[in-house]
């Protein structure tokens, strides 16, 4: 639904079996030749820092702040996981559209759902409906956010062969 580019499902993923279905509904389809299929490695690298760079925003009591960067992490390793299946642009910051359209759902699906609500309110006060961000999230938010990128970044390790 989001990707551009050659791209066909989690199982081919898993098996290396990716053939070339082609799934571009936006139009016109973009080609950077490649070049995030190739690099697929480093935005799951990107989503483990991202991980650890929320841990330590917890630890500092940037609640708000470890909200939004879970968000980050789990996009980015879901991206991963597209360029992995040979998309060469993924459309989209929703961590549940992607995962969707990777055909990952259930525990995935819920997880994303949860992160999907940081990507604005956890960084811009006109996100909520009074205050700034950073007076609104608590520790348990930013806890649990990490916990959640953390299984999407493990199922996108595992799905992905990657041994980061």
């Amino acid at each position: 639904m989001f990707f551009y580019g050659n791209y066909t499902n989690v199982d081919d993923i898993q098996t290396g079996n990716v053939v070339g279905v082609r799934m571009c509904l936006l139009s016109p389809c973009v080609s950077l030749v490649g070049m995030s299929s190739l690099r697929w490695n480093d935005w799951l690298a990107q989503a483990e820092n991202d991980l650890e760079w929320g841990r330590a925003s917890v630890d500092r009591g940037f609640y708000s702040q470890a909200c939004f960067i879970a968000q980050q992490a789990a996009e980015k390793s879901l991206k991963a996981m597209a360029f992995k299946g040979g998309a060469e642009i993924v459309k989209s910051h929703s961590v549940k559209q992607i995962a969707l359209s990777l055909g990952l759902n259930g525990e995935i699906e819920k997880a994303a759902a949860v992160l999907d609500q940081y990507y604005i309110t956890a960084r811009y006060p006109d996100g909520l409906p009074e205050g700034a961000p950073f007076q609104a999230f608590t520790l348990e938010q930013a806890t649990l956010a990490l916990e959640l990128a953390q299984m999407i970044v493990i199922r996108v390790r595992k799905n992905t062969g990657s041994k980061l």
